[in-house]
């Protein structure tokens, strides 16, 4: 290759789909791979050198999940693609560009960040809020929560090279690879993408291990293996496939799951309300009215006062003639409240597990073998979808597809072991639904009438 070139795609015909899309100028988030080796990194990284370079003085940012990873698996890559003699290493978070890169009578110095999201230690994603850069590059999307995703969507743009007219100020760019994964990114990128229905200025370019012509035939061989010993990995990191088989974790079936929607032959039986009051800022109260075992209406409230949700349950209580013995309201947090001035029940997340179950003639307290009765009462759920004694009559799509994300998240925390069963908490599924699995947690709660109508629950 020419020395003076930056990069070639001489033999690179993804790499050049990828790099019309980002040059063209038609998109403001780039979404690029899908399997393992198929050069998403790389390519992503030489996009981003040739932006910096088309625009002296810009700033960008290279987030990872967080700054462990940044060091460990993205910045080795970036000092292979960037030129040594186009940016200098600062310290360990940031580049600047050393070249004499004059332009409108001042020197103009780019520099790129390295920035993890590192969710755990700021859960509030504070740090996003003092970032200003053109550019954002985004390795391993999947990785990072909805909510990151939305901070960069909000920051990138944000920054303005001093002395330089507004028009020829860069435009706003996120780069971002990614692997199959059945979080947010599924269901916001793929699932869009592949029904056409992604946003105007976003666009997706599938990358394999394929379409990287300088992968060893050794490696490829080796990665055989994994059909052998995890099947599903290799469907989802080499095939690069969306729809990989089941987590062992998973306790609902998937397509038991998509049927909910269409068990019309679910009989209507007694009215009950369920519902999850929201406890911080950004969730959301979720009022279900159920007839048996058929979900017939839901209302969402975003932030309001506890007054508005319990006036609500009284209105819909009246419309759908529910008693208050039938309503049961998450007691947790906020909801002790509204369950003290309704009168109804309440669902108490982490108390103890009901009834007995019959195990090799003998019968074992519940409390023994669930964790509490929030799992308790999401292992019955999972068995009542599987079973398709559940139908969820509400006919708007994207409540629908909602209601399914979450419902996929309940999940076994560790699957195998001779410890009590214990659901994934709360606060990992709101990691990786970028929100707070409202409906799912009351559709649990329905749980617990049946379980309190039976003093010896067998079979679950």
């Amino acid at each position: 290759m020419d020395p003076n070139t930056l990069l070639s795609l001489e033999n690179f015909p993804k790499a050049k789909e990828l790099f019309r899309a980002v040059f063209s100028f038609k998109y403001n988030v780039i979404f690029y791979g899908g399997a393992v080796r198929g050069g998403k990194t790389f390519n992503l990284l030489g996009c981003l050198v040739l932006l910096l370079r088309m625009y002296p003085g810009a700033r960008a940012a290279i987030v990872r999940k967080d700054s462990e990873m940044l060091k460990r698996a993205t910045l080795p890559s970036v000092k292979k693609v960037f030129p040594p003699n186009f940016l200098r290493l600062i310290d360990a978070t940031s580049y600047r560009w050393e070249a004499d890169n004059r332009r409108y009578g001042a020197p103009l110095n780019g520099e790129v960040f390295f920035f993890g999201e590192n969710y755990e230690r700021d859960k509030e994603l504070t740090r996003w809020d003092g970032l200003e850069v053109n550019f954002i590059l985004i390795d391993q999307i999947e990785g990072i929560t909805k909510e990151g995703f939305t901070k960069a969507l909000e920051r990138v743009g944000s920054y303005f090279i001093p002395g330089i007219p507004k028009e020829k100020q860069p435009p706003p760019i996120i780069l971002a690879s990614l692997n199959p994964s059945k979080n947010w990114i599924k269901s916001l990128v793929y699932d869009r993408w592949k029904e056409g229905q992604l946003p105007d200025k976003w666009t997706f370019i599938p990358a394999f291990i394929t379409d990287n012509p300088y992968v060893p035939d050794s490696y490829k061989e080796s990665l055989e293996q994994l059909k052998t010993t995890n099947p599903r990995e290799y469907a989802r990191r080499v095939l690069g496939d969306w729809n990989y088989a089941d987590d062992p974790s998973a306790l609902v079936d998937p397509d038991r799951l998509n049927d909910m929607t269409t068990n019309e032959y679910v009989e209507e039986g007694s009215s009950y309300i369920t519902a999850d009051v929201a406890r911080f800022g950004r969730d959301s109260s979720v009022i279900l009215v159920w007839k048996g075992f058929k979900v017939v209406d839901i209302e969402i409230i975003e932030k309001s006062k506890t007054t508005y949700f319990e006036r609500r349950v009284k209105e819909l209580a009246r419309k759908y003639q529910v008693s208050r013995s039938h309503i049961i309201i998450d007691a947790d947090g906020v909801g002790g409240g509204p369950v003290d001035h309704l009168q109804c029940r309440g669902f108490v997340n982490n108390s103890r597990a009901i009834g007995k179950t019959r195990v090799e003639g003998k019968n074992i307290k519940n409390s023994e073998i669930y964790a509490n009765l929030k799992t308790q009462c999401g292992y019955l759920l999972a068995q009542y979808i599987n079973d398709g004694k559940i139908h969820w009559a509400i006919q708007d799509p994207d409540l629908s597809a909602k209601m399914k994300e979450e419902v996929e998240q309940i999940r076994e925390k560790s699957p195998g072991s001779d410890n009590k069963r214990r659901l994934v908490p709360k606060d990992e599924v709101k990691k990786v639904l970028g929100r707070s699995p409202d409906i799912s947690d009351s559709l649990i709660e329905r749980m617990f009438f049946v379980l309190k109508g039976s003093s010896m629950s067998a079979g679950y």
